[in-house]
């Protein structure tokens, strides 16, 4: 069994006036309670990319705050997902993070079009495991019009949401930390 890491939780939480939801588990078991709120989605980037699929559609927005971007392998299944398996377990490390990095890039410029979202969803590093996840949908929830990224850095939290660095107050009902 695999335990998450400790949700981040943002600065001031005990400020803000709506609903809060922390930890993987509780957000799944609360999911049908997000319809119809607006939600912003903290903390580690991985597990936000993972959830924020299951968000968007049901929240009426999702507002995405990114400290540091992942880099996104598509999920493979079936006979595909045996044959990447096979050809990954012989090859040294550095070829491995080549071909993730290029692989990680080919699917980023495929699924986002859009050259400034792209370079704000551009991880600075090399693939490891503390940065790369696997997901179809990540991408396909950023570009949905109720879904918004947010890459300013989080300055704390008031009553009606979240301030970032550059002063926003972006408002919401419910934050899911993550």
């Amino acid at each position: 069994m695999t335990t998450s890491p400790a949700p981040t939780v943002p600065r001031g939480l005990v400020d803000f006036a709506g609903t809060t939801i922390v930890g993987v588990d509780e957000v799944r078991c609360r999911l049908d309670e997000l319809a119809g709120h607006r939600v912003a989605l903290v903390g580690d980037p991985r597990l936000v990319a993972r959830l924020v699929g299951r968000l968007a559609g049901r929240a009426t927005t999702v507002k995405v705050f990114q400290h540091d971007p992942v880099w996104v392998l598509p999920r493979l299944a079936g006979p595909a997902a045996e044959l990447a398996g096979r050809m990954r377990t012989p090859v040294p490390r550095p070829i491995a993070r080549w071909i993730d990095t290029a692989l990680a890039e080919r699917n980023l410029r495929h699924q986002v079009t859009d050259g400034w979202t792209r370079r704000q969803l551009t991880p600075s590093t090399a693939p490891t495991r503390a940065n790369l996840v696997y997901s179809n949908r990540y991408y396909r929830a950023l570009r949905r019009s109720d879904v918004q990224l947010v890459t300013w850095p989080i300055a704390g939290v008031v009553a009606a949401g979240i301030r970032t660095a550059d002063g926003l107050e972006h408002h919401v009902d419910v934050i899911v930390a993550v």
